[in-house]
């Protein structure tokens, strides 16, 4: 018999949900995030588990690099891709669980790349940093940061004249 692992992660537990070939639910059960109990949950089905779904959530690199260390095969699904709520009517961390399983069976599970672990850092750091100049952009843009001035190296005559300008118009707003 093949299973397939489908586990949806949150902050503090997980609900890991095992299917057979045939969808009929074998093993469901909320969790804490405690990679020992979860490996102890899934060790009856070890030998015939096909694959293991986790919901790439902010906090997945400890269970995924936990599962792949005891050589299960993981996938990583990428929830922005899922069309999984069109016309279900009723949805929960045990249902979400089951439906992972379910995409990894039929084999549409939309899956997200799992970065290895010597580069993630590096990756987060700049995920960092974007969302930190998105930011503030956001404050130039609005008025709100608009005498910020940018970093001296590499700034050209042009964006020292924008920057100024802004500021000139900030000045004038507030002072209405």
């Amino acid at each position: 018999m093949r299973y397939f692992v489908g586990i949806d992660l949150h902050s503090d537990s997980n609900y890991t949900g095992v299917i057979d070939k045939k969808d009929s639910r074998i093993f469901g059960k909320k969790l804490p995030n405690d990679l020992g109990v979860i490996l102890k949950e899934l060790e009856p089905f070890r030998k015939e588990i096909e694959g293991i779904v986790v919901e790439s959530t902010y906090n997945w690199y400890w269970l995924v690099d936990g599962l792949q260390e005891v050589k299960y095969k993981v996938h990583l699904a990428n929830p922005a891709a899922m069309q999984q709520y069109s016309g279900m009517k009723y949805t929960d961390d045990k249902w979400d669980s089951y439906w992972l399983a379910h995409m990894l069976r039929l084999g549409i599970l939309p899956e997200g790349y799992i970065y290895p672990k010597e580069i993630r850092p590096i990756r987060d750091l700049l995920r960092k940093r974007t969302m930190l100049v998105r930011h503030r952009l956001v404050l130039v843009e609005t008025g709100n940061g608009a005498c910020i001035k940018p970093a001296k190296h590499g700034e050209s005559q042009y964006r020292k004249k924008v920057e100024s300008q802004r500021c000139e118009e900030t000045k004038r707003r507030r002072n209405k």
